[in-house]
């Protein structure tokens, strides 16, 4: 990567996937404006807790994927129990990655993403982004470290905008 330009970490979860999701046209389309647009910034493709009806669409799909893309993959567990707070692997795979408050902020965001009562509402209240972390207890915005960088650069939340 040249100087300046990073790779990213794409964290999927795929709780409530279905087969309706399972269209690979979409995934080919993926795949393709990615390489087109962001070629070779793909660094690491977290793949969690993918259902058993997955392993048809990846089967569909993986023929297709360039073999060094499909090095970036990986396939999580949500292994999280109460015995097991973290996941007997999840939570050692993201801090990996991960510093610990991102891996911490993971965690609580996949969690809610299973509560049935914060999960769906979470998608469907556009002002949850905008709730106090205290109000919400988990804030869906982000780490601290992110905030504390929005705060002080704004300008990464506004879209570039074009002069011409």
């Amino acid at each position: 990567m040249p100087e300046g330009v990073g790779q990213w970490v794409w964290v999927s979860d795929f709780k409530g996937f279905g087969m309706s999701d399972c269209d690979p046209r979409l995934a080919k389309v993926f795949l393709d404006l990615s390489a087109a647009h962001y070629p070779e910034r793909l660094g690491l493709f977290l793949v969690i807790d993918a259902p058993w009806m997955f392993n048809t669409l990846w089967r569909a799909i993986a023929p297709i994927v360039d073999p060094h893309t499909k090095k970036k993959i990986r396939f999580l567990p949500y292994d999280v129990s109460k015995k097991h707070p973290e996941g007997k692997t999840l939570g050692a795979s993201l801090g990996q990655v991960f510093d610990p408050e991102l891996t911490t902020w993971l965690l609580a965001e996949l969690a809610e993403n299973r509560d049935k009562l914060i999960g769906p509402q979470k998608f469907l209240d556009a002002n949850a982004y905008f709730r106090s972390p205290a109000a919400q207890g988990h804030d869906i915005r982000g780490t601290s470290k992110i905030l504390q960088l929005y705060a002080e650069r704004p300008q990464l939340l506004r879209p570039f905008l074009s002069t011409n």
